[in-house]
């Protein structure tokens, strides 16, 4: 490349250029000519000096930017039609550029958000659909068209997260009677000729919140879409688009992040802490956010907190860990009434005897579970790595070699249970002990199926695999690129 069509590198821009952040992007006119421009958001990126032409045989430098100008960073250029160009000027506007004199021609009209022009589309005779992004650390990417001269905003927020990829370039597809278009974090837009854009996400039954390729399949209305996570789905796009309603402009899913995972109790109300506000335990009850203040006394100092699970009366248990105490809330959301208490195994000899099938949440993980003895006992499995046990007096604590022995190196299969003797038991490895007292553990002769095991027993049966010759290569086979 001759001297001149790339000005001089400074420190931050070779750094810009070591971290991808300059984006060298190009078109093609209808008369074959290649066009190659610089996007960028960003000061200090390595940009050519106004528009590069190859024309086959040779590379011609042009600059149409008024000199007046001085950010020359181009947000987009696209065929228009035989003789123009579109070309969006970053923090300035949308012009058309004349492939012949070079002269620009701004598209008048236009709103504000048009000054981030991202991606357009063709649509119809003098009809054209237009992703812009707006600007500012919460700025929403919003859907425009411009039909006949006159400018039209069809989808205020295209994406849920607006903070993904702010000038990334959206996997599109035309399909019958429009276009799917891509979303962040939102699924997946339909966009038609006539008529409003359409989103489908996982309440039509599309699975992906953030589609990154859309392949047509041979069978018509089926596709194949990828992920940014390399997730495969494939379906009727054409039949999801039956079960949408005509989308409102601002629609979006409500999302919140939290601190840990949520937990759910019989009435499939939602129950957990947001990442900005681990002091309030916020519940779903299906159609609006209800908001519960912690105690602000009696509390660990929070190295973390989670929820951990919600028992059999519905009450809801949170684990509070500092530098070095336990202390454990349990939430009544029928009295509204608050416990606390010092350490797990506090928190379960205060509970009333529930029973012998009683089962308390003690984990985030749902194998995790505090079983209650016919005779006052109580069981559970600590931290995943020891047998907890009350007998009524005092609590002891097996590891996994403490049961089976030091040449053990398997892990408990899940939580311990009382079988139906009553006898503390627990299983390891497919195999089932049992404490017979005085310290001492002993294989038994039978495997009880305990809680994990249950879940195994109780599991589908996998399906065979295919006979051999049974699978063939189909033409939209896909394969990793190198």
């Amino acid at each position: 490349m001759e001297e001149g069509f790339i000005p001089g590198q400074t420190s931050g821009s070779v750094q810009a250029r070591v971290e991808g952040w300059d984006q060298v992007l190009s078109c093609e006119d209808t008369q074959g000519r290649v066009w190659f421009h610089s996007q960028g958001f960003y000061a200090g990126h390595l940009l050519l000096r106004g528009l590069l032409v190859y024309d086959g045989e040779r590379f011609t430098l042009r600059d149409p930017l008024p000199a007046e100008n001085t950010r020359r960073h181009l947000g987009l250029l696209a065929p228009r039609d035989a003789g123009h160009l579109w070309m969006s000027v970053v923090y300035d506007g949308l012009y058309m550029l004349d492939t012949a004199t070079f002269r620009l021609e701004r598209v008048p009209d236009q709103p504000a958000e048009a000054r981030g022009i991202t991606e357009i589309f063709p649509r119809g005779a003098d009809d054209w659909i237009f992703v812009l992004h707006g600007f500012g650390s919460r700025a929403l990417h919003s859907l425009w068209s411009l039909r006949g001269g006159r400018w039209e905003k069809l989808v205020g927020s295209l994406d849920a997260d607006t903070l993904t990829g702010s000038s990334a370039h959206r996997v599109w597809a035309r399909t019958d009677g429009g276009y799917f278009l891509g979303s962040m974090s939102n699924g997946l837009w339909f966009v038609p000729d006539e008529g409003s854009p359409r989103l489908l996400n996982w309440q039509q039954g599309f699975p992906m919140t953030d589609p990154l390729r859309l392949l047509p399949l041979s069978e018509p209305g089926r596709w194949l879409c990828v992920d940014n996570n390399a997730h495969v789905w494939t379906g009727p796009l054409n039949k999801l688009l039956a079960r949408t309603a005509t989308a409102d402009g601002n629609r979006r899913l409500s999302y919140v992040r939290a601190s840990y995972a949520f937990v759910s109790d019989d009435r499939r109300h939602l129950w957990g802490l947001r990442e900005s506000d681990v002091k309030t335990l916020v519940e779903w009850d299906g159609e609006k956010w209800i908001t519960h203040d912690l105690p602000t006394d009696g509390l660990a100092g929070s190295w973390y907190r989670r929820p951990m699970g919600v028992d059999g009366k519905g009450r809801v248990w949170l684990v509070d860990v500092g530098q070095d105490r336990k202390t454990i809330l349990i939430y009544e959301p029928a009295r509204d009434h608050w416990e606390r208490y010092n350490g797990m195994e506090n928190a379960l000899e205060a509970q009333a005897a529930p029973g012998p099938a009683a089962e308390l949440p003690v984990s985030e993980s749902v194998d995790d579970l505090a079983r209650f003895g016919p005779r006052g006992q109580i069981c559970y499995l600590e931290s995943r790595t020891a047998v907890g046990w009350f007998d009524g007096e005092v609590w002891r604590h097996w590891k996994r070699n403490e049961i089976h022995g030091p040449e053990g190196r398997h892990r408990f299969d899940g939580p311990p249970f009382f079988n139906g003797a009553g006898t503390l038991s627990v299983n390891i490895h497919q195999e089932t002990w049992e404490y017979t007292g005085d310290n001492v553990w002993k294989r038994s002769a039978v495997n009880q199926p305990g809680y994990a095991d249950e879940e195994v027993r109780n599991a589908p049966a996998r399906r065979p695999n295919p006979p051999a010759g049974a699978v063939t290569r189909s033409p939209e086979s896909m394969a990793v690129d190198n």
